[in-house]
Order: C-alpha cells, then structure tokens, then sequence
C-alpha cells in the first residue's frame, strides 16, 4: 500500500498516511491538532537491485575496444587523421 507523508502547518512535524491511490487526498487532517496538511513530495522506497538495470556492455563491441582510451581508439579505426 502506498505510504504519503503530509507536514502539519501547526508544529511543522511530519506524518505518515498508508492509503490507496484512489483514496490519497491532497490534504489530510493532523493526527495530533486536526489541521488540513498538505501532501509533501518525499523520495520512494523504490530500489532496483539485480545486474539488468545499468548500463551494459553492446554484445556487438569487440572486448578490447572496450579498455582502449579515446585516442588509442581512434588510431585503431584510423580516425587519428581527422579534426
């Protein structure tokens, strides 16, 4: 369920709401003095773990293309010729 944090106006304490998404409002009422809070934008818990969600090496790119630097690729390709 999804979790909404508000900032009571009052004492300036924040607060935790686990609702619905159909159900999540704008503002909600302070736990401790009852006044309309409104809704904080607050980072998620959403967390990518596993190795398919960086970048990843092209399959097609030879393996020592990979460790050669700038210039010594271009001499390889030939492109030290170029500006």
């Amino acid at each position: 369920m999804p979790t909404y944090t508000y900032l009571c106006p009052q004492d300036q304490k924040k607060f935790t709401v686990f609702k619905r998404i159909s159900e999540m409002l704008q503002e909600e009422p302070c736990p401790k003095c009852g006044v309309q809070s409104p809704k904080q934008i607050d980072r998620g818990s959403f967390v990518l773990k596993g190795g398919g969600w960086g970048p990843r090496p092209d399959p097609k790119i030879p393996d020592k293309y990979l460790k050669m630097s700038d210039e010594e690729l271009d001499a390889d390709l030939g492109f030290s010729d170029c500006v």
